[in-house]
């Protein structure tokens, strides 16, 4: 990434990712290949923005996957407690946090799935209280993924590794906004625009919506007293887009009430290993039935997780317009492949759909419909041939959504 691009990006970051104001404390999760971004970033956050401190914490995915690989399976559920509370601790002060990521599926890969899956469930139970103050949006926070080598080759394997690597930047700075002159004006309008898309959705007054398309015909009833959500986030003042690229409106679906059968159409790389070809049958939200042409043993791994791993947590509507699906690559990320088609998502509900949420109780979110889960899991449904329609409380149905496109 050239000096002019990593200035681009950081701004991108600190101005609409995160917003990080003075005198906060901001956390940079980076890989070590981001080591110039995260110190652009940090120029930018103390120079212009005035923080209080900037934690850069480097992680390094290889060494992960060698305590994947060798260590003890007794030790793949250990977390000293002094980093449990350092977790807690920093994510409940005056913080913002920047996630960068990479997306190198094969890393995961070369680990067995069964050992990927005990840690897993271990960091699932771990970090619940870290990941309370996100879900809660106490803090304002962003998660991008960070080129590399190892995911350019995932991307566009048929090519030597340097044209991989520039064929898959030129792909992250079209979707990413980066090649117009202001990418952060061009964010704030983009969020303009879905913040009208939400309020067109919400002045409808869904109460079910129906997926028609190959292989799909399933009916999804929606949450009582939610709000259709996605794009920028609002908290004390600050504006800040927990996910960058984001191009999905989203709601909840009712725990109890998904009817019929659904397919998906694109890949998902979960834990490194490939699903495709995906089939899911609800009855009553339920999943009982699911085959898959690739990753059927993973695919039954996910949906026994625990009681809501097999029910839904969300229902996205995006666009064939978007540019990650326009880009015709599949990215193997979620961040990426979400944000190109329609999707679903098995497990826990999203945020920022119902006011109040993460303090409710078990028994009121079930009675609610709103269905909890140790994970969350989108996959994706959209394509050129999916037809959305809505049914609206008034009684009457509306098509929104024909051939990928919105209607209205």
């Amino acid at each position: 990434m050239n000096k002019e691009l990593v200035q681009k990006f950081a701004r991108l970051i600190v101005e609409v990712g995160v917003d990080v104001q003075k005198g906060q404390n901001l956390v940079i999760n980076a890989p070590l290949e981001a080591r110039d971004l995260v110190r652009e970033i940090s120029r930018i956050a103390y120079q212009e923005r005035q923080v209080q401190y900037v934690i850069p914490h480097y992680e390094d995915d290889r060494v992960l996957a060698l305590r994947l690989k060798y260590s003890e399976e007794d030790f793949l559920f250990y977390q000293p407690d002094w980093e449990s509370a350092y977790l807690e601790a920093r994510s409940s002060g005056n913080l913002a946090e920047i996630n960068l990521r990479t997306a190198d599926p094969s890393l995961a890969a070369s680990v067995h799935p069964h050992r990927f899956d005990l840690y897993n469930r271990a960091q699932l139970k771990i970090r619940q209280g870290y990941r309370r103050h996100f879900n809660e949006m106490r803090i304002n926070w962003v998660s991008l993924i960070y080129p590399t080598q190892e995911w350019a080759k995932q991307v566009y394997p048929d090519l030597p590794d340097s044209e991989a690597y520039q064929a898959l930047m030129q792909d992250f700075i079209k979707i990413n906004r980066l090649d117009q002159e202001d990418p952060v004006q061009v964010w704030k309008d983009h969020f303009a625009s879905i913040d009208r898309r939400k309020r067109e959705l919400d002045d409808l007054d869904i109460v079910r919506l129906h997926f028609e398309g190959p292989g799909t015909q399933l009916e999804v009833g929606l949450v009582e007293g939610g709000r259709w959500a996605g794009g920028a986030l609002h908290l004390d003042g600050k504006t800040f887009a927990p996910n960058i690229p984001t191009e999905e409106v989203f709601h909840l679906p009712h725990k109890y009430k998904v009817q019929g059968t659904v397919r998906s159409t694109l890949p998902l790389s979960y834990q490194g290993k490939l699903l495709d070809g995906m089939t899911f049958t609800f009855r009553d939200g339920k999943v009982v039935d699911f085959s898959a042409q690739k990753g059927q043993d993973v695919l039954q791994k996910i949906l026994e997780v625990d009681s809501g791993s097999s029910y839904l947590g969300e229902v996205a509507l995006v666009t064939t317009d978007s540019p990650i699906f326009q880009s015709g690559k599949t990215f193997y990320t979620t961040l990426y492949d979400e944000n190109a088609v329609c999707h679903l998502a098995l497990g826990n509900y999203a945020s920022a759909v119902v006011d109040g949420i993460e303090a409710m109780t078990e028994e009121e979110t079930n009675a609610r419909g709103i269905n909890r889960s140790l994970l969350h899991v989108d996959f994706m449904i959209g394509s050129t041939r999916l037809d959305v329609l809505a049914d609206l409380r008034d009684g009457k149905t509306m098509k929104i959504m024909e051939a990928g496109k919105w209607l209205i």
